[in-house]
């Protein structure tokens, strides 16, 4: 995954738990774009542009995939 990338959400990717169930809500309809990424003690994270809402997520890598 790299800057640029497009990404949508990974369907049940929290613990069995769909995306629209967690916050911040991202649909699985979503398709985001990777502005960068955020490093923390969880390691690299990152960063998406969904929508004017949601402007720059922080998510786990295992949460979104590259379309």
């Amino acid at each position: 995954m790299k800057v640029g990338d497009l990404v949508k959400p990974v369907p049940g990717s929290i613990g069995g738990v769909s995306c629209h169930e967690t916050a911040p809500i991202v649909l699985q309809s979503w398709v985001g774009i990777v502005i960068g990424f955020r490093d923390d003690y969880e390691g690299r994270n990152p960063v998406v542009y969904w929508n004017p809402e949601f402007q720059a997520e922080v998510e786990y890598p295992d949460q979104i995939k590259v379309i």
